[in-house]
Protein backbone atom coordinates (compact mmCIF):
# COMPACT_ATOMS: atom_id res chain seq x y z
CA UNK A 1 0.00 0.00 0.00
CA UNK A 2 1.25 3.44 -0.92
CA UNK A 3 1.14 6.47 1.38
CA UNK A 4 -0.22 9.80 0.15
CA UNK A 5 0.80 12.85 2.18
CA UNK A 6 -1.39 15.92 1.82
CA UNK A 7 -3.05 18.69 3.80
CA UNK A 8 -6.49 20.30 3.70
CA UNK A 9 -6.84 23.27 1.37
CA UNK A 10 -4.03 22.11 -0.92
CA UNK A 11 -5.26 22.32 -4.52
CA UNK A 12 -2.29 20.31 -5.81
CA UNK A 13 -3.18 17.59 -3.30
CA UNK A 14 -6.79 17.55 -4.45
CA UNK A 15 -5.77 17.20 -8.10
CA UNK A 16 -3.20 14.52 -7.28
CA UNK A 17 -5.77 12.52 -5.32
CA UNK A 18 -8.18 12.59 -8.25
CA UNK A 19 -5.44 11.25 -10.55
CA UNK A 20 -4.63 8.45 -8.08
CA UNK A 21 -8.29 7.49 -7.79
CA UNK A 22 -8.83 7.56 -11.56
CA UNK A 23 -5.80 5.33 -12.03
CA UNK A 24 -7.09 2.90 -9.39
CA UNK A 25 -3.98 3.19 -7.24
CA UNK A 26 -4.65 2.19 -3.61
CA UNK A 27 -3.17 4.47 -0.96
CA UNK A 28 -3.44 5.54 2.64
CA UNK A 29 -4.01 9.29 2.93
CA UNK A 30 -2.23 11.12 5.75
CA UNK A 31 -2.85 14.76 6.63
CA UNK A 32 0.62 16.07 7.46
CA UNK A 33 -0.78 19.12 9.25
CA UNK A 34 -1.49 16.80 12.20
CA UNK A 35 2.10 15.50 12.28
CA UNK A 36 4.82 18.13 12.95
CA UNK A 37 7.61 15.73 11.94
CA UNK A 38 5.98 15.06 8.56
CA UNK A 39 5.21 18.75 8.08
CA UNK A 40 8.90 19.52 8.67
CA UNK A 41 10.04 16.82 6.23
CA UNK A 42 7.47 17.20 3.42
CA UNK A 43 5.73 20.54 4.02
CA UNK A 44 7.08 22.28 0.92
CA UNK A 45 6.87 19.19 -1.31
CA UNK A 46 3.28 17.99 -0.86
CA UNK A 47 1.53 16.22 -2.30
CA UNK A 48 3.90 13.29 -1.87
CA UNK A 49 3.30 9.64 -2.74
CA UNK A 50 5.54 7.03 -1.14
CA UNK A 51 5.95 3.29 -1.42
CA UNK A 52 7.58 2.41 1.89
CA UNK A 53 10.42 4.91 2.22
CA UNK A 54 10.72 5.50 -1.54
CA UNK A 55 9.27 8.75 -2.87
CA UNK A 56 7.38 7.94 -6.07
CA UNK A 57 5.90 11.36 -6.85
CA UNK A 58 5.90 14.79 -5.26
CA UNK A 59 4.70 18.27 -6.06
CA UNK A 60 2.72 18.41 -9.29
CA UNK A 61 1.43 14.96 -10.24
CA UNK A 62 1.12 14.37 -13.99
CA UNK A 63 -1.38 11.86 -15.36
CA UNK A 64 1.26 9.95 -17.36
CA UNK A 65 3.46 9.54 -14.27
CA UNK A 66 0.53 8.30 -12.20
CA UNK A 67 -0.48 5.81 -14.90
CA UNK A 68 3.06 4.39 -14.96
CA UNK A 69 2.65 3.41 -11.30
CA UNK A 70 -0.03 0.90 -12.30
CA UNK A 71 2.29 -0.96 -14.65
Amino acid sequence: MKTFYSRPGCSLCDKAEILLQEAGIPYEKIDISNHPELEAEFGWEIPVLLDGDQVLLKGIFVQDDVKELRE
